[in-house]
């Protein structure tokens, strides 16, 4: 083989791709679930009602309440997309 990886040190499936390619792959994807997580939060900063803004400035505490803001919204998030998914399930098993 014409590769200069060391198959003991490196997987078999290195030993077949193109290192540079490989890497310039995990970037992007690196790259894409920044972004993602990016979005995710400023989505979610967006989303908070004015009234909690501010009555938290009001009482001194707005980083305390955005923490718990971004908490719960993402726990509802999360939570939204699990009863996604069990209603799609349902609906397979009925359909």
């Amino acid at each position: 083989m014409g590769s200069n990886l060391d198959w003991k040190k490196e997987p078999l499936w290195s030993l077949y791709e193109n290192k540079a390619e490989l890497e310039l792959e995990h970037k992007r994807r690196d790259e894409k679930r920044t972004a993602e997580a990016q979005a995710f939060h400023a989505i979610a900063y967006l989303s908070m009602p004015e009234d909690l803004k501010s009555r938290a400035k009001e009482w001194g505490v707005l980083t305390l309440m955005e923490a718990v803001w971004m908490n719960a919204w993402e726990c509802g998030y999360k939570q939204s997309n699990r009863d996604i998914s069990l209603a799609k399930a349902k609906e397979a098993d009925h359909g």
